[in-house]
């Protein structure tokens, strides 16, 4: 079971607190703290790993030393 904002349902992954049979954002009840709702736990979607590699650049490049640019005399 998951949390989400009752009035967007937003995934909420803060803490929580009860407050009068309501489960409400952050860890105390403050004027911006939201009522949230339980609902069921979010499905992760496998991406295939060519596709990853297309959104993020191997790890091995990130390891990679830039270049020294030589100087031209």
């Amino acid at each position: 079971m998951a949390w989400y904002v009752k009035s967007t349902k937003e995934l909420w992954l803060g803490a929580v607190h009860t407050l009068h049979g309501f489960t409400w954002t952050n860890a105390n009840h403050m004027s911006h703290s939201v009522k949230l709702e339980e609902g069921d736990a979010p499905v992760v979607k496998r991406v295939p790993r060519v596709i990853m590699n297309i959104i993020d650049p191997p790890i091995a490049e990130y390891k990679k030393k830039p270049v020294k640019k030589k100087k031209i005399k």
